[in-house]
C-alpha cells in the first residue's frame, strides 16, 4: 500500500448527517484504513457536505470552501494546498563528521595545557577517575581541533549500471509500445518486441560489465567481495529488521536472563568437576595430582611501555561509539598519551579489578542465521563492541595467562 494517498471529489454521501447509516459506514471505513477527512462545511447548494478531501500521509493545509456560484455549478469550489516530496528526486540526508586528517600536530599542541593536570594527579586518583579525566580531555581537545560538521548526503543510485545508452533504448521501446497499443498494427507490435529484447540485452550487458569492473577493482578487499557476493545471491542478513520487532528493554532482559543461565551452568559444571576430582583422590591418592599444589595465578605483573606500544600498534584500528577519539588518531598520539593509558592498565592489573567504565559495551543484536525468524528472540545473539582501552586490557591479561 502507498504511503502517501490523496483522494478528492464528489462522494454523494451526506457527511453532515451523523445519523445516516451510509455516513456511519463510510466514516468507519476511512478510519480503519487511516485516512483523514478535511472538509467540515457544506459543499452543495442545499447545504449538504458531499465533496470530500481524504488524505493519508499527506499534510493538507489552507483548505477553503468558496460560496456556490449558480451559473457554474450546484457545488462549491474547494481549494487546498498540500506538502509532498518528489519521490523520484534523490533524497538528501544529513550526517555529522569531523576531519581528522593532518590533525595530529594540532591535537598535540592543544593537549599539554590540560593533559599535565591529569599526569599530576595520577598517583592519588582512582582508576575510574583517571579514565573519566582522560576521556574528557581527549573529547574536548578533539572538539576544539576537529569539530563536528554537518554535511548533506544523497542516497546511492539503485542501478549504477543504468547508463544513457540503456535509457535511450528503454525510451524507444516504450514509444513503440504506445504506438503498437494505439494502432493495433502487427508491424509495430513486432518492432516493439525487437526493441524490448535489445533493451534487455543491453541492460544485462551493462550490469555484467559494471559488476566485473567492481570486483576486479576491489579484488584485494575480501570484505567488500563477500558483501558483494552476498548481495548478488541475496543471502545477506536483514540487519535493518533489527529493532523493528523488539524494544531495547526486551532485548536486554532476554540477554541478561541468558547470561545468568550460562553462569549457573558453568558454576554447576565446576562443582561437579571438583567433586569428581576429590572422589578420585580419595579412591586413588597416588594417581591423583595434589589439588593444593596446582599452579595458580595470584597476581598480574605490570606491563612495560614497550609491550604496551606493541599491543596497540598490532591491534586493528576499529572504533566504538564509547571511544573518546578515533583509534587511528590514538595510535598517532601514542607517544604523548601512552604513559597515561599504561598507568591505567597497570593500576587495573595490580588491583585485580576492571573499572566499571571499561565494562560498558555497545551491544547490537544480530540474527544467528539469515534464514531464521526475526520475530523470535532466541534467534538473536548479542554482538558487543568494547572501548579500545578495554580491548588492550584484555590483551594485557591474556599475555600473562601462561
Amino acid at each position: 500500500m502507498a504511503d502517501s494517498i490523496l483522494i478528492a471529489g464528489d462522494f454523494n454521501i451526506h457527511m453532515e448527517n451523523t445519523n445516516d447509516p451510509l455516513q456511519k459506514a463510510f466514516s468507519a471505513i476511512i478510519d480503519s484504513v487511516g485516512f483523514l477527512q478535511h472538509v467540515s462545511g457544506p459543499t452543495h447548494c442545499h447545504n449538504h457536505t458531499l465533496d470530500l478531501v481524504l488524505s493519508k500521509g499527506i499534510n493538507v493545509i489552507d483548505l477553503t470552501i468558496f460560496p456556490q456560484n449558480p451559473g457554474l455549478s450546484d457545488h462549491n469550489l474547494i481549494t487546498f494546498s498540500n506538502k509532498t516530496s518528489d519521490t523520484f528526486a534523490p533524497q538528501v540526508g544529513i550526517f555529522k563528521t569531523c576531519c581528522i586528517n593532518s590533525t595530529t600536530n594540532k591535537f598535540i599542541d592543544a593537549l599539554p595545557g590540560s593533559f599535565g593536570l591529569l599526569n599530576d594527579g595520577r598517583a592519588t586518583s582512582s582508576i575510574h577517575n583517571q579514565i573519566e579525566d582522560l576521556n574528557d580531555i581527549l573529547r574536548k581537545t578533539l572538539d576544539a581541533v576537529a569539530p563536528l560538521k554537518t554535511k548533506p548526503i544523497r542516497n546511492k543510485k539503485l542501478a549504477p549500471w543504468y547508463t544513457d545508452t540503456t535509457r535511450t533504448l528503454k525510451q524507444a521501446s516504450r514509444k513503440l509500445e504506445r504506438k503498437s497499443r494505439s494502432t493495433k498494427l502487427e508491424v509495430f507490435r513486432l518492432a516493439w518486441i525487437d526493441s524490448t529484447v535489445l533493451y534487455r540485452k543491453s541492460l544485462i550487458s551493462a550490469r555484467s560489465a559494471y559488476l566485473s569492473n567492481l570486483i576486479d577493482t576491489n579484488k584485494n578487499n575480501p570484505k567488500f567481495l563477500f558483501d558483494t557476493i552476498a548481495k548478488l545471491t541475496k543471502k545477506q542478513c536483514l540487519t535493518n529488521e533489527v529493532g523493528l520487532h523488539f524494544s531495547c528493554d526486551e532485548f536486554m532482559n532476554y540477554f541478561d536472563e541468558k547470561i545468568i543461565n550460562i553462569r549457573k551452568e558453568i558454576a554447576n559444571c565446576t562443582l561437579n568437576c571438583l567433586s569428581s576430582q576429590k572422589l578420585c583422590c580419595t579412591e586413588s591418592p597416588q594417581s591423583c595430582p595434589d589439588l593444593v599444589s596446582m599452579a595458580t595465578l595470584e597476581s598480574f605483573l605490570p606491563v612495560s611501555l614497550e609491550t604496551f606500544t606493541k599491543l596497540i600498534n598490532s591491534s586493528k584500528s576499529t572504533n566504538c561509539q564509547l571511544d573518546p577519539i578515533p583509534t587511528k588518531l590514538l595510535k598517532e598520539l601514542l607517544p604523548v598519551i601512552g604513559p597515561s593509558m599504561l598507568n591505567i592498565i597497570n593500576c587495573s592489573l595490580s588491583s585485580g579489578s576492571v573499572p566499571t567504565s571499561l565494562k560498558i559495551a555497545e551491544i547490537k543484536p544480530l540474527l544467528k542465521k539469515c534464514n531464521l525468524d526475526p520475530d523470535i528472540l532466541k534467534n538473536y545473539r548479542p554482538i558487543s563492541n568494547l572501548p579500545f582501552l578495554s580491548k588492550i586490557l584484555e590483551k594485557s591479561v591474556s599475555l600473562q595467562r601462561f
